[in-house]
């Protein structure tokens, strides 16, 4: 039997590696089920080295659904969920960033809040300054909350 040619051997393995990648394909297709997860297209995202951060533009990830927001360290994610409150609601965007890069800035005002007693603390009657920081040195996200009250009582 004569030996075959460079080119025939050559066909033969592309071939051969074009149908391992198709069964690989169908594979992964048929044995389990994709992944969907919300949208995260208006992500706010926050990079130092391997630490990153992916969080919606009011600051939270959210605690229940499927989604990709989290903090994450060599592309594993160690947060999944985290959201702040106020008397059990959301505050409110006015404003966020990551124009450093490493640290995003968030701008949040309070809604309407009833309080014990029945008093109402007015809807943007305080100011909520929302840092966050990645210190790649240290694995960690620092965070700085400033609350500013612009209301007339303490």
């Amino acid at each position: 039997m004569p030996p075959r040619s460079q080119a025939a051997r050559s066909q033969q393995k592309a071939r051969q590696t074009a149908h391992a990648q198709q069964e690989r394909r169908h594979r992964v297709l048929a044995k389990g089920h994709p992944a969907m997860v919300d949208s995260i297209a208006g992500a706010i995202t926050v990079k130092n080295l391997d630490l990153y951060y992916i969080v919606a533009p009011d600051a939270q990830i959210p605690l229940k659904g499927e989604h990709g927001f989290g903090l994450y360290f060599h592309d594993c994610r160690f947060l999944g969920g985290y959201e702040m409150t106020l008397g059990g609601l959301p505050p409110i965007v006015l404003a966020s960033t990551a124009q450093r890069g490493y640290a995003a800035l968030f701008e949040l005002a309070n809604p309407d809040l009833h309080c014990d007693g029945g008093r109402l603390i007015p809807k943007d009657e305080l100011g909520i300054r929302w840092e966050r920081i990645l210190d790649a040195e240290q694995t960690c996200v620092r965070e700085v909350l400033t609350i500013q009250n612009f209301g007339h009582e303490p």
